[in-house]
């Protein structure tokens, strides 16, 4: 990666797995670089399925990772991620499921190339005329928030890092991301119960105060659905992220905590 750089490029979760020792000289090289991985499972027998393993496995590199539900939230986070890794000369990774999006037809709204210049064509401008210094992890998310404010003018859509859906007063939600949300978004506004689900639109860095500051204080408990093919681990990734933030919660007010594994049909 050289001194000006801006490196873009796609990749099935698959590959991600062979070049994660690379990945963590990629995340210290602090250069804008952006990474759209399709998170899907190719088995045995050629059938398709969703699968996120790889890119929970990435997350410990130090790559920001966003994350996106469907095919109109894939476009979005795109463009998002490119802006974040230009204004904060890191490495991001956005994932998507690309078995999902492979397969379903659905009319998205695409910026047009001039809007898309107008975009990153002033960070792009900073990056190379070195007005850019590398954003210390900590503050990621704020910049992350304040790209997605930012766009919500020209996406027509607003985004969070973390995003809470249903009853503000619900004691039961579930927390989760990628693309299974759209099914449990769907639910959770048919049903006539108090219940609520919490999805994550920015898994790395993690956001101790961004998720506490959307996670209903009614709640009582709490269950974790993770996409991911090998459920032998128990308790998974964003289980622990989860258990961790709950951890200065008291013994009386702390919400009961259970995981899940939803394993997709193939494709």
């Amino acid at each position: 990666i050289t001194t000006d750089s801006i490196v873009s490029s796609y990749m099935p979760s698959s590959g991600l797995l062979s070049i994660l020792p690379n990945l963590s000289k990629i995340v210290s090289a602090r250069k804008p670089t952006v990474m759209h991985v399709s998170c899907r499972n190719v088995s045995d027998r050629l059938a398709v399925s969703s699968d996120y393993s790889a890119i929970q496995s990435a997350s410990l590199s130090g790559v920001s990772l966003l994350v996106s539900d469907n095919q109109q939230e894939a476009h979005d986070m795109a463009v998002i991620a490119t802006i974040c890794a230009l204004r904060s000369s890191s490495a991001f990774m956005h994932c998507f499921d690309g078995a999902r999006i492979a397969t379903e037809k659905r009319k998205i709204n695409l910026l047009s190339t001039t809007d898309l210049e107008s975009c990153i064509q002033n960070d792009i401008y900073a990056h190379r005329k070195g007005i850019i210094s590398p954003c210390p992890t900590s503050a990621l998310p704020v910049l992350v928030e304040h790209v997605m404010d930012e766009m919500k003018e020209k996406l027509h859509r607003r985004y969070r890092p973390f995003e809470y859906i249903g009853d503000n007063r619900a004691e039961n939600i579930i927390i989760t991301l990628g693309s299974n949300t759209s099914v449990v978004e769907e639910y959770v506004k048919m049903s006539k119960e108090r219940v609520g689900v919490l999805k994550i639109k920015l898994y790395r860095p993690w956001s101790i105060d961004y998720f506490l500051k959307v996670l209903p204080k009614s709640v009582k408990k709490i269950a974790i659905l993770e996409q991911v093919k090998n459920a032998s681990l128990g308790w998974g990734p964003l289980y622990r992220d989860v258990m961790t933030t709950l951890q200065n919660f008291t013994q009386s007010s702390r919400p009961v905590v259970v995981s899940g594994v939803i394993t997709s049909d193939p494709y």
